[in-house]
């Protein structure tokens, strides 16, 4: 369990809206993925099995349809798998990350701040089932929009910002994965990480 205090000045700096990324930031739902990556692969070797650690765990915040593409490719494997393995991910999830610990001062947060400001999850995973967590953990009255992938997360970011007429400036991207950082500079929102 993720166990961390937020920066003192949080909630005195002056904010228009909020973006959290999901796993890892207001779940902690990162090691119960990994180990479901790790099992889908398990019937390919050892080999395959130590590449999805090590890409999962590098590239944090990207869709695992991705994620899946590159070790298909990286080893050769059946493009075919595709859809088939991430189906097999998503049994494997979806129940758990619903059960899963919250991050309690990332919730807090969104539970503190949603009627003040627009809170909103941009997160990797698949939007209908992103949606279908949020809805069954009862988080859905906190998130003005609660989006996925397949879009990208800058992609994501700046329809919500065009969307809400949001000053850039004053926004933050909450989020644990170098994608996030990413995501946040491109978009030009104030970054906060989460630590592992």
């Amino acid at each position: 369990m993720k166990n961390f205090t937020l920066p003192f000045n949080f909630k005195k700096e002056n904010r228009s809206a909020i973006f959290f990324d999901f796993d890892g930031v207001l779940v902690d739902s990162v090691p119960l993925k990994l180990k479901a990556y790790q099992d889908i692969f398990r019937p390919f070797g050892d080999d395959v099995v130590k590449e999805i650690t090590n890409y999962h765990l590098a590239n944090g915040g990207i869709d695992r349809y991705r994620k899946i593409q590159h070790v298909l490719q990286k080893f050769s494997l059946p493009v075919s798998q595709l859809n088939i393995l991430a189906d097999k991910f998503a049994e494997l999830v979806k129940e758990k990350v619903i059960q899963a610990s919250a991050i309690e001062p990332m919730i807090s947060l969104a539970i503190e701040f949603h009627k003040q400001i627009p809170i909103f999850i941009v997160s990797g995973t698949p939007e209908i089932e992103l949606n279908e967590i949020v809805n069954a953990r009862k988080w859905d009255s906190y998130f003005r929009e609660v989006k996925g992938s397949p879009m990208a997360k800058p992609q994501i970011i700046n329809i919500l910002l065009e969307n809400y007429n949001l000053e850039k400036s004053k926004c933050i991207f909450i989020g644990d994965a170098t994608t996030d950082f990413l995501s946040a500079r491109e978009c030009g929102l104030f970054f906060l990480g989460v630590p592992y």
